[in-house]
């Protein structure tokens, strides 16, 4: 009877076990009357489940590609925005910067809205790079104002006959002296204006000279407006590089959360 009993037993245990291993390869569970899970479920209609797989990657992948694009569109505007800022460095230089125009342009700035005519109006000084402010205002004072303050005082070489008339206006008439006082005024106003890093001012009151002063500050001129020209360029690139770096946006994967 014992021999028997203990054989029931371990029938009765390896049947138990038996269940156990398929309640757990299945999704069975002993407490709900083995109800099938879902995986199990599936495996009756392999095709269709295989089918189901198969479009859910499809999905998958169309979001990776949609990713991927963003991702390298933002990576673009990235390396746009960088390349601009260093052109903008460069045109706060007297070197050419023809070599930071190129790779502007090279990275799509030709056909950016923005950038398209700010790189036309650079590449006319690109080449040969632009005086700055500073060199500007040292070449005016050690160069051109030794030779334009004796033409606008009338104490230039015009010869003696001029030399002498000159006198006469001044000591007969003393009261007509307003063309060499304005062209003093302006001069003056000049410097102060350079003083003041006001290059736009400067070229305001130099461009009213009149006779041969205007040979002598002409290409001065031409100098300080393509410097001008240049910072108005320079400071759109800066806001240009701003609105590409702000329209980067950390990109997430549609359908993942």
């Amino acid at each position: 009877m014992q021999f028997s009993a203990r054989i029931k037993i371990i029938d009765l245990q390896h049947h138990w076990g038996v269940l156990l291993i398929i309640g757990m390869l299945g999704g069975f569970t002993l407490s709900n009357g083995f109800t099938q899970d879902a995986q199990i479920e599936s495996l009756k209609n392999p095709e269709e489940a295989l089918t189901t797989r198969m479009a859910q990657i499809e999905v998958e992948i169309t979001n990776l590609r949609t990713v991927t694009a963003h991702v390298l569109n933002q990576l673009h505007n990235i390396r746009l925005a960088l390349a601009v800022l260093h052109l903008r460095i460069a045109t706060q230089s007297h070197f050419p910067f023809n070599a930071e125009v190129e790779l502007v342009r090279h990275l799509g700035g030709n056909t950016h809205a923005g950038l398209s005519g700010s790189l036309a109006v650079l590449g006319m000084y690109s080449t040969t790079g632009v005086a700055l402010v500073a060199e500007l205002r040292d070449s005016f004072g050690l160069i051109l104002l030794p030779k334009l303050e004796p033409l606008v005082a009338g104490d230039a070489d015009q010869g003696w006959a001029s030399w002498v008339w000159s006198w006469v206006n001044w000591a007969v008439i003393p009261f007509d002296t307003e063309t060499p006082n304005i062209r003093q005024q302006i001069l003056q106003a000049a410097t102060d204006r350079l003083t003041e890093d006001n290059l736009s001012g400067a070229v305001q009151e130099l461009e009213r000279l009149d006779g041969p002063a205007t040979a002598i500050v002409g290409r001065w001129i031409k100098e300080a407006k393509a410097r001008l020209t240049v910072d108005a360029v320079s400071n759109s690139l800066g806001k240009i590089a701003v609105a590409l770096l702000g329209a980067t946006q950390v990109p997430t994967r549609p359908g993942v959360r």
